[in-house]
């Protein structure tokens, strides 16, 4: 939304401060409609410190302001999840025009005691000077909005797709017959997720009858060999009707998801999962695929119940098992998923829908008379 959406006009200048990938700072990089500078010090990597980083990006935000001051522009800094850099950003407050924190993951509940204490003061601390506050979900925006100042006003932007339509599908990827149903879940397969159930839940339909094929984009290859002792999954890649492939650059998604008939967008109902806006659910339904979608995170029911686009189930294998079937038993059901999939991310799965609303909390109550250039500051240490 930064990079696309917010300077399509022309009258906000977006600047992306961002850590260095490798570690090693690059010079300034176009992305899309926004000037990303990777130069801040990746303090997850050995040898780099959090306390260098943090004095790094407060001097290249520092330098970035003045050379906006000299340009005549508003400045607003813009700060995604991070504590440690909405410190930065909240000293600095005072020579910017705006502070506005986005929290899409509630890092002051993980690690260990301690760990969650210093993100708790951090943000608590910055917090005090931030004026806008976005979170991804309802239920995040009010637990980010406890963190900072009371009169700071808040919005939810959902984390969508930027992903294109592909021109071409990849079919080599797929295995099954030719009318097999393809289903495809992409991301992470950490242990937190519980694809070992998901998978369950393919074979459990396989075993059934169903006449299905599913790729499993994103795994390492540690995740994937503890996923394949999962029962009946060898039998079923070994008949080609599951396959996994390992990470894969961004660009090549589109792809992958156009050779697709059904998004696999299945988490376990966590505290923490509850509050999250699943990304992959924005990408399946953007492609023009039916969704099979777990219970238990709000917003992702939401956008199944008001979109149409297929099948919400309770995380459990049988329920998964179930879904699967019904998408593979009724090709009509399934193809009206995939067209209310593709009509409901046309209309509401944009970011430039959110832009007006964006723009009001970056610049309060005088955006109806800005007529000016901005620059925003982008310190994501996830990109």
């Amino acid at each position: 939304m930064l990079a696309q959406a917010l300077p399509r006009d022309g009258d906000v200048r977006v600047q992306l401060l961002v850590m260095a990938p490798e570690g090693s700072p690059l010079g300034p990089q176009r992305y899309l409609r926004a000037a990303c500078l990777p130069m801040i010090p990746d303090f997850s990597r050995q040898g780099n410190s959090r306390v260098r980083a943090m004095l790094t990006a407060r001097r290249l935000a520092s330098t970035l302001i003045d050379k906006a001051r000299r340009r005549g522009e508003r400045v607003v800094l813009f700060v995604r999840n991070h504590p440690a850099l909405l410190l930065v950003a909240a000293s600095l407050r005072g020579r910017a025009d705006g502070l506005v924190f986005q929290s899409s993951f509630p890092l002051e509940r993980q690690g260990n005691r301690a760990r969650r204490g210093l993100h708790q003061a951090a943000l608590r601390l910055g917090g005090r000077r931030v004026d806008g506050v976005l979170a991804v979900s309802p239920l995040g925006l009010e637990r980010a909005r406890s963190l900072c100042s009371d009169y700071a006003p808040g919005l939810v932007v959902p984390l969508l797709s930027d992903l294109p339509r592909a021109s071409a599908a990849e079919d080599a990827i797929w295995g099954g017959d030719k009318g097999s149903v393809r289903f495809i879940y992409v991301g992470t397969h950490g242990a937190q997720r519980r694809l070992d159930v998901v998978l369950a839940g393919a074979v459990g339909a396989l075993n059934a009858g169903a006449n299905a094929a599913f790729v499993f984009v994103g795994g390492k290859p540690e995740e994937i060999a503890a996923l394949r002792t999962s029962s009946g999954v060898q039998r079923w890649e070994g008949e080609s009707r599951i396959r996994f492939i390992e990470a894969l650059p961004r660009p090549t998604l589109p792809g992958l998801l156009g050779g697709a008939d059904v998004g696999l967008s299945l988490v376990p109902a966590t505290r923490i999962n509850r509050e999250m806006s699943p990304t992959k659910l924005a990408e399946y339904m953007g492609a023009g695929l039916a969704v099979v979608a777990s219970r238990g995170v709000d917003l992702q029911e939401t956008f199944m119940r008001d979109s149409a686009a297929g099948l919400l189930v309770p995380f459990d294998a049988q329920s998964i098992a179930d879904g699967i079937g019904q998408m593979c038993a009724d090709q009509s059901f399934l193809n009206d998923c995939k067209s209310y999939a593709e009509n409901f991310a046309e209309t509401r799965l944009i970011y430039s829908r959110y832009v007006s609303e964006f723009t009001a909390i970056i610049f309060g109550s005088e955006v109806s008379s800005f007529d000016g250039h901005s620059s925003t500051i982008d310190s994501d240490p996830e990109r």
